[in-house]
């Protein structure tokens, strides 16, 4: 019989690599906030609304992996990584699209106000209890927003949380309460006095 030398180590390290693997836990990533998706929006101001808009996103949260979303616990309290099934980028711009348009705001590229947002964080975490697990999740935005010329008008943060209970390891409830914490986001962002001011006038905010 013949051995071929570090086989075990070999062995040993691919059966590590096939466990990580299979306890990662990977969320089909939709935008589905619990409610209609401007249930807990404010009203803008019809002047507001009357002008249009390009928003464009880039992602600033510096990860290898833009699939990356976060951590999670099992019943030993062993971590585990969790990850999205598609890239996280078009997945939030697609949905700023689908909450705007709640809003009733027009997105133009050739719009005269140009709103440039960075997404900062993307996160959520899973803690396994006794029965089921809890969620929380955290989004994160920086903005700037300039003229038709780029000079810049007014620059901000928003930032928005959820959480719920849910069933363990549960790829459907991580994609609820992403979807929350986004929709929170984008309502604080909206809402920025110092935003509204400059998108409507033009000028910089004060």
């Amino acid at each position: 019989m013949r051995v071929i030398p570090g086989a075990g180590v070999l062995a040993v390290a691919c059966a590590a690599g096939l466990l990580a693997a299979q306890a990662t836990l990977v969320v089909p990533l939709t935008f589905v906030p619990q409610g209609d998706a401007d249930s807990s929006a404010v009203a803008l101001p019809p002047a507001l609304v009357a002008q249009p808009i390009d928003v464009r996103l880039t992602d600033g949260r510096e990860l290898a992996d833009s699939r990356v979303l976060g951590a999670g616990t099992d019943d030993d309290d062993r971590p585990f990584p969790i990850h999205s099934s598609i890239d996280v980028p078009p997945f939030v711009d697609q949905a700023i699209g689908t909450l705007t348009a709640a809003r009733r705001i027009v997105r133009a590229s050739s719009a005269s106000r140009r709103l440039q947002l960075r997404l900062v964080r993307f996160h959520v975490d899973e803690r396994n209890q006794a029965v089921g697990s809890t969620y929380s999740a955290d989004v994160q935005f920086t903005y700037v927003m300039t003229d038709a010329r780029g000079a810049t008008l007014a620059e901000g943060a928003a930032a928005g949380t959820a959480n719920r209970y849910g069933r363990a390891r549960s790829g459907a409830n991580c994609a609820e309460v992403l979807s929350d914490a986004l929709r929170d986001a984008v309502g604080t962002l909206l809402a920025d006095a110092r935003l509204q001011a400059a998108w409507q006038s033009g000028a910089p905010a004060p």
